[in-house]
């Protein structure tokens, strides 16, 4: 019996890792073709109008880091503005690493692009390992993924944190666990911040959660994981989309 459970273990510890690791194969190879259709297509080429729009926002974030540190990153990223902040608010790093340029920031969608294909993965996966193949293959091959990572836009970002999102909240096992719980709205808030049109899918998960604490055991445990996620959400979202005492006044 013993050895049955013991080679029962190994071989779902094998599978695990060695889809795991085919995944990590998988968006090895999807990032090198990125950078390299970048390098050959993009070097020496123009942005269009949103793009340079878009890089400007992430410039000056990277400028208040380097003028006042997190301080001056946090004042720029909060600055009043009628874009979405995420996308150029992570090219700051990207900045600081390779220097501040245009094929530097473009591999800030290609990362966005690597996540939006680990989610999907992990998403299709609570079905089932196959179903999990199916679908990361399908979101690699998605033309309109392939487009969106190589530019400068904010429409792989937002794919990217609902896709995460969607991924927590099947982990949190319909809000039965707190740290998955936490992350749904984290991820959750993130959306928010990639582009406001997610804030018509808020809804949606607003009604997952009503149903999730409706219908399933533990529900005073559920209501708890859905207040954890609220906050989370907030804490994430809340100082940006908040009207600053700059806007009050005026």
């Amino acid at each position: 019996m013993r050895g049955r459970i013991g080679s029962l273990l190994h071989s779902r510890a094998g599978s695990w890792l060695g889809s795991w690791l085919g995944l990590g194969l998988l968006l090895l190879v999807f990032t090198a073709l990125g950078v390299r259709w970048i390098r050959v297509f993009r070097q020496g080429g123009l942005l269009d109008i949103d793009e340079a729009g878009y890089q400007t926002m992430a410039v000056l974030n990277f400028r208040g880091w380097q003028s006042s540190g997190l301080a001056g990153w946090w004042d720029s990223f909060l600055a009043p503005g009628v874009q979405a902040p995420l996308m150029p608010g992570a090219t700051t790093p990207f900045y600081a690493v390779g220097g501040v340029g245009a094929l530097v920031g473009l591999l800030v969608p290609l990362t966005f692009g690597v996540l939006c294909l680990a989610a999907s993965y992990g998403l299709g996966r609570r079905i089932g390992p196959a179903v999990g193949w199916v679908t990361v293959l399908l979101v690699a091959a998605t033309p309109a993924v392939i487009s969106f990572s190589r530019t400068f836009n904010f429409a792989i970002a937002s794919a990217a944190t609902v896709a995460l999102t969607l991924w927590a909240l099947a982990r949190s096992r319909n809000f039965h666990s707190p740290v998955w719980s936490l992350l749904v709205g984290v991820f959750a808030g993130l959306a928010v911040l990639s582009r406001t049109l997610t804030l018509a899918l808020m809804p949606g998960l607003a009604l997952a959660a009503v149903i999730a604490v409706a219908v399933g055991p533990d529900r005073a445990r559920r209501c708890l994981n859905v207040l954890l996620a609220a906050v989370g959400s907030a804490v994430v979202a809340v100082h940006n989309l908040s009207p600053t005492p700059r806007q009050l006044r005026i």
